[in-house]
């Protein structure tokens, strides 16, 4: 019990002395919102809407058109997971565009203000 928090469920994660755990700072980096949030938001759940409908129609027109529309599913749900939650990983994700994490990267909150997690 006393080593509960060295588990798996908890790697990510860094204490202070008094045993609050925060987010580790070499794997992640938290970001500000910024003015067009809500707008990226919306347009990453229409996108994501309009693919699970038309999808099969991608891949009936041929496999590359739907393998590109599940590249580009991906794309939306895992910006979509980053708006929500404004962590994201300092290396990136896998086929996730560099320049997305950039974009986070340039909104980074410092480390004064990083938050508190448990």
């Amino acid at each position: 019990m006393k080593r509960q928090y060295r588990q798996s469920t908890h790697k990510e994660y860094v204490g202070d002395k008094y045993g609050n755990l925060y987010y580790n700072k070499l794997k992640y980096f938290e970001f500000h919102s910024y003015p067009g949030i809500e707008f990226h938001k919306m347009w990453c759940i229409c996108v994501i809407l309009l693919l699970l409908f038309k999808l099969d129609n991608l891949f009936a027109l041929s496999a590359a058109s739907g393998i590109g529309g599940v590249y580009v599913l991906y794309l939306m749900m895992l910006t979509l997971y980053l708006l929500i939650k404004k962590i994201s990983r300092n290396k990136g994700y896998f086929l996730y565009p560099t320049f997305m994490i950039n974009f986070f990267k340039k909104r980074r909150k410092s480390m004064e203000s990083a938050t508190h997690v448990a």
